[in-house]
C-alpha cells in the first residue's frame, strides 16, 4: 500500500499540517476521508504558482518536505490540460500489445511506437493510431504514472512553453 495506508481512511505516516491542510483545500475532512473520496475529486493543485500536482503528489510532496510553498486549487482550465498531459504521459509509459495477433507475449509490451510500427506492417493500418481497436495498453499498477503521482510545469498552462514532467515527487 506504500505511503497511503487505506484501510478506508486515508493515511501518511506522521502527516505534516501542511499535508493536512491540504486535504482541506480541496473540502474534505482528513480524520473522515477516504482515497476514493479523494480520487473522485479528480482535482489539481498548484504549488508556489509553478507545478501542477495530483492530490496524492501534492499531499506526497508535503510530507516528504514540509515545505514553505503556498498551494491553491488549479482553475478549470489548467486541470483539463493537465489531465490531457497526464494522459499522454500514461500512454507514453504504457506498454502495448495487439490483441488481434496476441502478441507480444504476454506479460511484455511495445513502445508506442512499436505498436504503431505493427499495427501499421502487420494490418495495413494507415495512418495507425494508438487508439485502434486492435491495441490495448497496460500500465503496471505499481508505477508512479499509474498512481497519479505526477508534477507538471504549468509553464504550458500559460502558453509560455512546454510542459515538463517527472513521474516522481521531488
Amino acid at each position: 500500500m506504500g505511503v497511503f495506508l487505506a484501510d478506508k481512511q486515508l493515511s501518511v505516516c506522521n502527516p505534516t499540517e501542511k499535508s493536512l491542510g491540504l486535504i482541506r483545500l480541496c473540502g474534505k475532512d482528513p480524520k473522515a476521508v477516504t482515497t476514493q473520496d479523494m480520487d473522485g475529486l479528480d482535482i489539481r493543485l498548484v504549488r508556489a504558482s509553478q507545478y501542477i500536482m495530483t492530490w496524492r503528489s501534492a499531499v506526497l510532496y508535503e510530507d516528504q518536505h514540509n515545505s514553505s510553498s503556498s498551494w491553491r486549487l488549479a482553475s478549470p482550465g489548467e486541470t483539463v490540460k493537465s489531465k490531457l498531459r497526464e494522459s499522454k504521459i500514461k500512454e507514453e509509459k504504457s506498454a502495448w500489445r495487439c490483441v488481434s495477433c496476441n502478441c507480444p507475449a504476454v506479460g511484455q509490451g511495445w513502445l508506442p511506437k512499436n505498436a504503431l510500427r505493427h499495427l501499421e506492417t502487420a494490418h495495413g493500418v494507415k495512418p495507425p493510431t494508438l487508439g485502434h481497436e486492435f491495441l490495448t495498453a497496460h500500465l503496471s499498477r505499481d508505477s508512479l504514472e499509474a498512481n497519479g503521482l505526477l508534477e507538471l510545469s504549468c509553464m504550458m498552462l500559460r502558453g509560455r512553453g512546454d510542459f515538463s514532467c517527472r513521474a516522481r515527487v521531488t
